[in-house]
């Protein structure tokens, strides 16, 4: 008989748990949507980044042969 009791007392309590984890379950679905749009969010903010140093690289290039050009340039 106490065996039943106790049996019946972990089922409600399994029971409960189950019906209270719910609606934090359904909370965290949000949460980890969120979670894959921030992430992608950074890799495009890091792929734009590279794009920001290749073009500094390039502008670096230019200026050097502009600098180049200046210099052999003979006055007029």
């Amino acid at each position: 008989m106490v065996w039943w009791i106790l049996g019946a007392g972990f089922v409600a309590g399994v029971v409960l748990l189950v019906l209270v984890s719910l609606p934090l379950v359904r909370r965290l679905r949000p949460l980890r949507l969120a979670g894959e749009r921030l992430q992608a969010r950074q890799a495009d903010a890091l792929a734009l980044q590279a794009k920001l140093e290749r073009l500094q690289e390039t502008v670096e290039a230019v200026n050097a042969k502009v600098a180049a050009a200046s210099a052999n340039r003979k006055p007029s």
